[in-house]
């Protein structure tokens, strides 16, 4: 036997989506979730723990699915899943981009719906995980946050046979 630890060499991922208009009456239905123009490829070197990205493409995405029902006033929701993306540093000429449809609805009735696509700058390190923060108001206003929510532990001391 062999024991061995277990470290996660991509980035985890995944939406939190927040409703922020003070009035019951109103609640977002947030679908299409995505981002796109990511790098598709890349080598790890083990030696120096450094991954070297590419193929970068606005074709390259990766979907979330949908956010949980509509979300009521001054509430949250999160992504349907996580997904995991390859650890890279996207500068301003490499930003990739976030993509969601937001409609607005008016006591279950949909009065306003907008395509969005964020582009993005960001640096993703190697076994964490982050949170893209979405928070939507009134007139289509939104923020827009990343956060780091946690580094993946390692798992150790699994014993394997060879």
């Amino acid at each position: 036997c062999v024991p061995f630890t277990f470290n996660h060499l991509l980035s985890k991922t995944e939406f939190l989506f927040e409703n922020t208009v003070d009035n019951a009456n109103y609640t977002y239905q947030v679908t299409d979730i995505s981002i796109s123009n990511l790098y598709s490829e890349g080598s790890y070197t083990v030696s120096n723990s450094i991954w070297a990205a590419s193929e970068q493409a606005a074709s390259n995405k990766v979907l979330f699915g949908d956010a949980a029902n509509a979300i009521a006033a001054n509430g949250t929701a999160t992504s349907a899943k996580a997904c995991l993306i390859i650890p890279a540093n996207y500068g301003e000429t490499t930003k990739f981009n976030v993509n969601f449809t937001a409609t607005l609805l008016y006591n279950g009735t949909s009065i306003n719906t907008v395509n969005h696509e964020i582009p993005v700058a960001y640096t993703f390190e190697a076994g964490h995980a982050y949170k893209f923060n979405v928070s939507l108001g009134v007139g289509n206003e939104i923020k827009f946050t990343i956060t780091e929510v946690s580094t993946w532990t390692p798992e150790g001391g699994t014993n394997v046979t060879l």
